[in-house]
């Protein structure tokens, strides 16, 4: 077991640690209300983006291709915020803020997804961080992976989005070796995420 979650760690420590910024709601909302009010309309292009889970999805557009997300409460208060920049075929997520509230960051990442195809981690992680991109790799809609990138960021995309292989007609050995391969990976992760809850059960 021990050998076990040592491998496992490989993965996730290929990111860098970044000390967290602050967990008081105070504060979060104090940056917020920066970021929305003061520095996006000083640095972008202001547009709505629709609803999601309640609220007002507010963008911002700059020049370079880097984007800001908003989550806007009926009395025009932002409660979440995610910057992103343009990286290889997707987008990168840098800075990220978010109130305690009636949803989770992860599904807003998700949301991000669908917008954007392809989304990249930070190469700089908070606790809270690791822990989103923990769930994110957990999810049985997205593919997670580590990438060769400068600084190793993961990059998520949906698994309907992943094209299949394709094989030669007339080669059908190589075919069936590849999803063989394919079926023991699948069985593998499944395989260690389900003994690593039993340990961490085990824990509690």
């Amino acid at each position: 077991m021990k050998l076990l979650f040592e491998n496992w760690r490989q993965y996730l420590d290929e990111v860098e640690d970044f000390s967290d910024i602050t967990n008081d709601q105070g504060e979060i909302q104090q940056s917020l209300d920066y970021f929305y009010k003061d520095h996006a309309p000083s640095k972008g292009t202001r547009s709505e983006a629709g609803q999601l889970f309640g609220y007002s999805v507010v963008r911002f557009d700059l020049e370079g291709g880097d984007v800001f997300y908003f989550l806007v409460d009926n009395k025009d208060i932002p409660k979440a915020y995610v910057a992103l920049s343009p990286l290889e075929d997707g987008m990168q997520v840098g800075n990220v803020r978010k109130t305690k509230g009636d949803f989770y960051i992860t599904d807003l990442y998700k949301w991000l997804i669908d917008q954007h195809n392809v989304l990249y981690s930070d190469t700089k992680q908070t606790t809270a961080g690791q822990r989103i991109w923990s769930k994110l790799r957990e999810d049985p809609e997205l593919s997670v992976e580590e990438t060769d990138l400068s600084g190793n960021p993961w990059k998520a995309i949906k698994m309907s989005d992943i094209e299949p292989l394709k094989l030669p007609k007339y080669d059908p050995e190589t075919r069936k070796r590849f999803h063989r391969q394919q079926s023991q990976k699948r069985r593998l992760a499944v395989h260690i995420q389900q003994r690593l809850r039993r340990a961490k059960d085990r824990e509690k």
